[in-house]
């Protein structure tokens, strides 16, 4: 019964929330064209992609690299098995770990993110290095 009434608390702010910043947020959603076909779309998405500064382009390769490697190890795992699952785990582990701190690394020295104006893009990426370190001393221990 807490949960419930919680809950819709929390629904009647949000849309008093809603009405105090008024419909001029909500029209130019509603008002963009809807695109019509995957062509459009992959059309819209290179469009918009080559404004994007060039470390956050290399930064997003870092990404794929790593997406891909967790995939092709996932792969290779479920076609030859898993006899040292140890070492499946600590490679599989390690990609995503690298995802997922590459990712960090890109909302922080993305010149649009206002959240995190503040951080220089040394800081950044020292936070980044030591984060990988870590994570590798992690991995390593865990292969055993």
């Amino acid at each position: 019964r807490c949960k419930r009434r919680r809950h819709r608390y929390l629904r009647s702010d949000a849309i008093e929330w809603v009405l105090e910043r008024g419909r001029d947020d909500v029209a130019p959603i509603r008002s963009a064209a809807m695109p019509q076909s995957v062509g459009q779309v992959v059309a819209t998405f290179r469009k918009e992609y080559a404004k994007t500064p060039r470390k956050l382009k290399i930064i997003d390769a870092f990404l794929v690299s790593s997406l891909m490697s967790a995939v092709v190890q996932f792969l290779y795992m479920l076609i030859v098995g898993t006899f040292p699952f140890n070492s499946f785990l600590a490679g599989f582990l390690s990609s995503v770990g690298f995802f997922v701190l590459t990712v960090c690394l890109r909302m922080q020295v993305n010149p649009n993110n206002p959240e995190f104006a503040d951080v220089s893009d040394e800081s950044a990426f020292f936070d980044y290095v030591l984060s990988n370190v870590l994570l590798h001393l992690v991995v390593f221990n865990f292969i055993g």
